[in-house]
């Protein structure tokens, strides 16, 4: 089994760095599950591949308070299947009509979006950056010197759908594993 640790950010442009000196963070896990009927992509969670395993959330906010509970609760699922991993993504919004949707470019993100880091060496250096838009705009980044050092010209082949409901917006994300490093040993 391919060993992945996820981390996913809320609302902005901020990425946490995974200095070694942040220790008011209580380190969580989240164990996944193979597929073999995967997800359609199309920004509803309500495929039974989903069922596979629970919702997680209970995240802490970093900004722009930091160790605060956030004012909006999100949760997430990955499941994965042979050739990619699956992230669904639950974000709700208690004035779902004051969600800031804005479709821009490629790597251009603006609008109400979530976050999520692929630290497939788990190094805690170095991280695959993945950002999704509720319009459905991409960003990706390839970020190492803890956090310091991010090369937007990395394009990962990648696909999301996103939508938005009562409760907030969803978001159903797929990627390939050719698009993520791993260490052999």
């Amino acid at each position: 089994m391919r060993r992945l640790v996820m981390l996913i950010v809320l609302s902005g442009f901020f990425m946490p760095s995974f200095s070694k000196q942040d220790t008011t963070y209580t380190k969580k896990t989240y164990t996944t599950k193979e597929v073999q009927i995967p997800p359609e992509i199309d920004g509803w969670l309500n495929d039974e591949a989903w069922d596979a395993v629970p919702w997680e959330g209970g995240f802490q906010m970093h900004e722009p308070y930091d160790d605060r509970t956030p004012t909006q609760e999100t949760r997430f699922k990955v499941i994965f299947d042979r050739d990619y991993i699956y992230v669904g993504i639950r974000a709700f919004d208690t004035a779902p009509d004051s969600i800031v949707s804005r479709l821009t470019r490629r790597d251009e993100i603006d609008g109400d979006m979530v976050a999520f880091l692929f630290d497939s060496y788990h190094d805690l250096q170095t991280a695959f950056v993945f950002l999704i838009s509720v319009a459905g705009s991409k960003a990706d980044f390839y970020m190492s010197g803890d956090g310091s050092n991010e090369d937007p010209t990395w394009d990962a082949i990648w696909w999301a759908n996103t939508r938005i409901d009562d409760k907030g917006w969803t978001a159903e994300i797929k990627v390939p594993f050719t698009q993520l490093r791993f260490d052999i040993s």
